[in-house]
């Protein structure tokens, strides 16, 4: 094999590679999202704050799966889209 083919076999796995990582995290925000959206539902929680939510939330691995970063940003933007969907649903009654 030339080295022209095997730079491009190591590019590919490279690519590849990268490739996978990126779905893993895809899957491991899908799988968190999902777990916010079965604890926080109710229009009581739009005012919950992370403290609060940590103590649900950390004996999962869903949560456990993320950086702590990314954990919280997720978080207020789920009680974010919360606060919206059932703003919405008042406005329509």
């Amino acid at each position: 094999m030339s080295k022209t083919n095997q730079g491009l076999k190591f590019l590919q796995q490279i690519i590849e590679k990268k490739r996978e990582e990126e779905r893993q995290q895809m899957k491991r925000t899908r799988k968190y999202k999902e777990l916010l959206a079965d604890y926080y539902y109710r229009s009581d929680h739009v005012n919950l704050e992370w403290s609060d939510a940590l103590r649900d939330l950390k004996r999962h691995s869903a949560y456990e799966a993320l950086d702590p970063k990314a954990r919280k940003i997720l978080f207020y933007e789920h009680i974010h889209d919360l606060a919206e969907k059932l703003e919405k649903r008042t406005r329509a009654q």
